[in-house]
């Protein structure tokens, strides 16, 4: 077992066969303890069994043949870096189990021809980088699981893992920053981070690429006035909240998802943000239950604006799946959330919209808005029948005098819509119904002839209000149309 006070330096060197150091002890406390840049070590290097370094050890760029394996090692460097591997390339598995390091550990542009095994370690550095793996490159898998636990950053910024990605049941604390950063990583296999994996501070994954699943299935995450999980612009084959616990905001913005699995009975965690994304398959109570879907895309947190696309994203997996009515009625409440959040100025015409034609969702609603128009015309018609005068008014006068003169009676004068019909028995008798119907339904059939009129004397309200009932039947038929022929937009 070796005893070094002071830094021992191999920059450059070669070393035939292996490199074993288990059970030596190096110190040099706020310097560089053992200094092996640039080195080639041939058959391995073993720093295991109560290997210890106070200051830092570093090996940059270094070239290790076979296996580095650093189990149960302690390396203690709090001012800077404890353990430090840039461009190191290790062509076997690194082995670095029950490590524990205070300082940052970081093998930045590593390439790990192997495995990388971190399962149990505890790194610590509050307030800095506890583990720094930005561009490396792990052959086989990276696991930091069964009790592995960090204080300070763990970050693999645009990392490639060969394998599986393995967090299960660790612990990672950051409260003022990222505990986890994983942006533009690729994973070829699966991202376990379950079974008690816990993150105080954010996690974001933006860009990253999961061949397989990314399964978060009864971890928990916490930042509560920020982002706890963020995975913006990801490209997820399967995503599992089965159940997390979330405590702050899910950002899914633009990520794209081959299948979603949610919890059965309870509603998905965290507050959503899922602008641009494409889902193409869900599970869970948001499969079922599309008000529980509503509640879920309804809790973006105020402030975010609002914006309808993850509401049509998932009206498209319910019409995948045949829930047709699901999508419809999806898509209808996000256009009235468009409502709620538009400007005021236009806030108006799209309220006469929803009641005309339910954004265009419902178009048939505007056959209430028809038949109403057509009763309030018979209603209006009904009301004012003395204004109503025959429009060939010869014809009713002679008939009307016939009768006059048969029955020994005078003949009205002049002759409206209020008189008895048998006082002109020879002229079509006026019926509110047929009036209505010819004068406000558009290509109405089936009814009388305009053998009425309105007065010129007839006050300039009755006289505005058939036309207006009109233009107005011309629209709602125009929507109705449009609706059935699907030319109608929605929105």
């Amino acid at each position: 077992k070796v005893t070094t006070t002071g830094e021992v330096r191999a920059l450059g060197a070669t070393i035939g066969g292996q490199l074993s150091l288990n059970g030596a002890s190096f110190a040099n406390p706020g310097g560089t303890a053992l200094h092996l840049d640039q080195a080639t070590l041939t058959a391995g290097l073993f720093a295991r069994d109560g290997f210890t370094a106070t200051g830092e050890v570093r090996a940059l760029g270094a070239t290790i043949g076979g296996q580095l394996v650093l189990n149960g090692a302690s390396f203690a460097n709090p001012s800077g870096g404890a353990l430090r591997l840039d461009g190191t390339t290790v062509t076997g598995d690194l082995f670095a189990d029950k490590l524990t390091a205070t300082g940052e550990v970081r093998a930045i542009a590593a390439t790990i021809g192997g495995q990388l095994s971190l399962t149990g370690a505890v790194l610590t550095n509050p307030g800095g980088t506890a583990l720094h793996l930005d561009q490396a490159t792990v052959t086989g898998g990276l696991f930091a699981d069964d009790g592995f636990t960090a204080t300070g950053e763990v970050r693999a910024l645009g990392a490639t893992i060969g394998g599986q990605l393995v967090l299960s049941g660790a612990v990672l604390a950051n409260p003022d920053g990222v505990a986890l950063h994983l942006d533009r990583v690729t994973v070829s296999g699966g991202v376990f981070a379950d079974d008690g994996f816990t993150a105080t501070g954010e996690v974001r994954a933006l860009g990253a690429t999961i061949g397989g699943q990314l399964v978060l299935n009864g971890a928990s995450f916490a930042n509560p006035d920020g982002t706890a999980l963020d995975l913006e612009s990801s490209v997820i084959a399967t995503l599992s909240l089965i159940p997390a616990d979330v405590d702050g905001t899910i950002d899914l913005t633009r990520a794209t998802i081959t299948d979603l699995r949610t919890p059965p009975e309870t509603l998905p965690p965290g507050r959503l943000i899922a602008t641009g994304w494409q889902v193409t398959d869900v599970h869970g109570l948001i499969r079922t239950d599309r008000r529980a879907a509503t509640r879920w895309l309804k809790s973006t947190p105020t402030g975010r604006g609002f914006t309808a696309q993850p509401w049509h994203a998932l009206a498209a997996v319910y019409d995948r799946n045949g829930q047709p009515s699901d999508a419809r009625r999806l898509r209808f409440t996000a256009a009235n959330q468009t409502t709620a959040h538009a400007p005021w100025p236009t806030k108006p015409p799209r309220w006469m919209y929803l009641a005309v034609a339910g954004h265009g969702y419902y178009p048939l609603l505007a056959t209430v808005w028809l038949a109403g128009a057509l009763l309030l015309g018979v209603v209006i018609t009904d009301q004012n029948t003395e204004h109503f005068i025959p429009t060939d008014r010869a014809a009713a006068n002679k008939t009307a005098t016939a009768y006059a003169t048969e029955t020994n009676t005078p003949p009205p004068q002049p002759i409206t819509a209020a008189d008895s019909c048998t006082r002109y028995p020879d002229y079509p008798c006026f019926n509110a119904v047929n009036y209505a119907l010819a004068s406000v339904i558009p290509t109405a059939t089936g009814v009388t002839k305009a053998d009425w009129t309105v007065s010129s004397t007839a006050p300039i309200a009755l006289a505005l209000s058939i036309p207006a009932l009109r233009i107005l039947a011309w629209i709602f038929t125009a929507v109705l149309l449009a609706g059935v022929t699907g030319l109608l937009r929605k929105g």
